[in-house]
């Protein structure tokens, strides 16, 4: 069986920190997402968490991917990573595993509404591998055509990196996407990608997007909430 693991990155072009799923608030922390579970990275002790792990700076990889195991195998909704050093911890996660890099788009139209597609039983947005020697900018415009049918979509900013990890042939491995905003006319002809189990693309403005949240990933909401 294959256990996906989501992760954002709200660093906005940080090239320097390949992070699996971070949210940046006021307050320094990190959010790694597993389906609707979410490991936490923060400098500060929450008043109510059930499973944590204070790391300390001489801890290694191995203490945090031992953490992370164990946290797979219960039945918490979260997990805190408590740390001076927020960037250290959490590259060092990150280091446990081998890094697939792929790029997509979060596409909206005149309407403000927000483009989304039903791959495999869920809400999703379009992306997919980096091919060898491409660019992430060309990847993104590659994956959002062939997975929706949008034959231009014009570009807009770089926004954030998200992470998928997957265990496979009993190997963790992490999914780095990194995410840029796109725009579409609404009347644009939209044809699901079938070779990749896309069997439905809708336009959803901020009112209908509660249809998607119950439907796909913490992280999807997450990242969907920036723009609605």
């Amino acid at each position: 069986a294959t256990l996906s693991l989501i992760a954002l990155i709200c660093n906005k072009k940080s090239a320097t920190l390949p992070a699996v799923s971070l949210f940046c608030f006021m307050m320094q922390m990190y959010k790694v997402f597993i389906k609707n579970r979410v490991i936490i990275f923060t400098n500060f002790q929450p008043i109510k968490c059930e499973m944590y792990l204070h790391f300390a700076p001489d801890d290694t990889c191995v203490t945090l991917n031992t953490f992370f195991l164990d946290f797979i195998e219960s039945n918490f909704q979260e997990g805190y990573i408590i740390c001076d050093s927020i960037e250290l911890a959490f590259n060092l996660f990150l280091s446990n595993f081998k890094i697939i890099d792929a790029a997509g788009g979060i596409v909206k139209n005149e309407k403000n509404e927000l483009l989304f597609i039903f791959r495999k039983g869920k809400w999703d947005l379009p992306k997919g591998h980096v091919e060898e020697d491409e660019s992430f900018y060309k990847a993104a415009l590659r994956e959002v055509s062939e997975e929706t049918g949008i034959p231009n979509p014009e570009m807009g900013d770089e926004i954030m990196y998200m992470h998928h990890m997957f265990f496979e042939k009993n190997k963790w491995y992490v999914k780095r996407v990194l995410w840029y905003e796109m725009f579409c006319s609404s009347d644009t002809l939209l044809i699901p990608q079938a070779e990749e189990k896309i069997t439905d693309i809708r336009w959803f403005n901020a009112q209908a997007t509660d249809e998607v949240f119950q439907n796909s990933f913490a992280s999807i909401k997450e990242i969907t909430k920036r723009f609605i």
